[in-house]
């Protein structure tokens, strides 16, 4: 503190953090489907908005309706294991990052991905016997479903 011509002159230093929403996760990457779960896997976002994040909102929708449901999991990291999915259901799925200011903007949709069982009747259908004077047969399948993406 300093005196000027009877003033009293105050000089303080101030540090601003400037901290805000974080920015949006990547594209949710869909893996591991059955016909009643699946598992997401994503990148976090570029910005954190100044202050660590501190969790994901995941959301999904289906064909019929198109509005944004979020998941009762919240992940802390970037991937969860989504559950409660319907055989045959088309689904999408986004990802919002939350960090202590509050939740940014979401990042793009997933593809659509049905949930179906990775051993689908195509499969059951060409697993056939045509001896059956065979007492034992041994059946072979390289068949393997990948789940599909719209």
């Amino acid at each position: 503190m300093a005196r000027a011509c009877g003033r009293q002159i105050c000089l303080v230093c101030v540090r601003v953090w400037s901290v805000d929403l974080p920015g949006a996760p990547s594209v949710p990457h869909v893996s591991e489907v059955t016909g009643s779960a699946c598992h997401l896997a994503w990148t976090p976002p570029h910005s954190d908005g100044g202050t660590p994040i501190t969790g994901y909102i995941v959301e999904r929708r289906t064909d019929v309706g198109g509005r944004w449901i979020p998941l009762k999991v919240r992940p802390a990291g970037a991937e969860v294991d989504v559950t409660d999915l319907f055989e045959g259901q088309k689904y999408e799925f986004r990802v919002i990052a939350e960090n202590k200011v509050g939740a940014g903007k979401p990042g793009e949709p997933s593809a659509p991905v049905t949930a179906q069982s990775p051993f689908s009747e195509y499969c059951a259908r060409r697993l056939t016997a045509s001896d059956s004077k065979l007492e034992q047969i041994e059946l072979n399948s390289h068949y393997y479903h990948t789940p599909s993406v719209l």
